[in-house]
């Protein structure tokens, strides 16, 4: 950032003082505010939210410290260097303490030891500002990626759960109600809008292993033999295993008395894993039995 483009509020009560320190800063290109004492400085610092505050601790009306304490209120990422010539380490470190960037005591001696000390503080902020920017850009960009790539598995999902539709027609208008209910009997038990938006999505995957059964069992219009219940029973385990595998292919009711594993390495997700129990364990009765 060029220098013509920076202000910088000088607070000192010693006219002398601070019209030598604003005319070396103003012949170094910096645009440069002054103020006689401590409230007439914060209320310049109000009106044109310099870039940098030098103040000296010793002044009517309000002193240096009480200064610093209400800059670093009202703007802490506002740097601001203490001149003054108490002279006091005391001085020093409480000036610190309450937000100084840097301490430069009078009478200066050279005053490029001054316009050190404020290149010193203007890099630091402008680091500290690209910094932040950065962090808030990266930040943006994950939450929009995120955004991106759960719009995308929610799209999968849904597709997932017309898949059957194909095979069945009454499965794939059932699927939409099933989730939606699901979704409103959530509700009514108490869990949280997020919880009944992510049975919204998984419900309707429930009839998924649908696919895997013969047509001639799925679409038969007449009763279904005993051996052929059996077969229609594995679209439970068939769905599962579309979602995550589970290793074999075991009894939907060896899983009832324990939790359903998680999907494993990389591919775990609470969607998923919600939409794997869903769709192995929806034909269970409501007392687990």
């Amino acid at each position: 950032m060029a220098a013509s483009s920076l202000r910088i509020l000088t607070i000192d009560d010693e006219d002398m003082i601070r019209e030598t320190i604003a005319v070396y800063l103003e012949n170094k290109g910096y645009a440069v505010l002054e103020a006689c004492n401590g409230r007439q400085g914060l209320e310049r610092f109000l009106a044109k939210r310099p870039d940098l505050v030098l103040v000296d601790l010793r002044m009517p009306e309000m002193d240096g410290l009480e200064v610093l304490a209400r800059l670093r209120e009202l703007s802490p990422d506002t740097p601001t260097i203490v001149v003054s010539g108490t002279g006091v380490l005391q001085d020093a470190l409480e000036a610190i303490r309450r937000g100084a960037w840097d301490y430069v005591t009078k009478p200066i001696q050279d005053m490029d030891v001054l316009g050190l000390a404020v290149e010193k503080a203007l890099e630091r902020v402008r680091l500290l500002r690209e910094n932040r920017a950065y962090q808030e850009n990266l930040e943006a960009l994950v939450r929009e990626r995120t955004a991106e790539v759960e719009n995308t598995r929610r799209q999968i999902m849904h597709r997932l759960s017309r898949a059957a539709e194909f095979k069945d027609n009454e499965t794939g208008r059932h699927v939409v109600r099933v989730g939606e209910i699901s979704a409103l009997i959530g509700r009514a038990v108490g869990l949280s809008p997020e919880e009944c938006d992510m049975l919204r999505q998984c419900a309707p995957l429930h009839d998924l292993g649908k696919i895997g059964i013969p047509d001639a069992i799925l679409l038969k219009p007449g009763p279904l033999t005993d051996r052929e219940w059996e077969v229609m029973k594995r679209h439970c385990l068939y769905g599962c295993e579309i979602l995550g595998p589970l290793g074999s292919l075991r009894d939907a009711r060896d899983w009832c008395s324990e939790p359903l594993p998680p999907t494993r390495g990389d591919d775990h997700n609470p969607l998923i894993d919600l939409a794997r129990t869903l769709a192995l364990l929806h034909h269970e009765r409501w007392d687990g039995q």
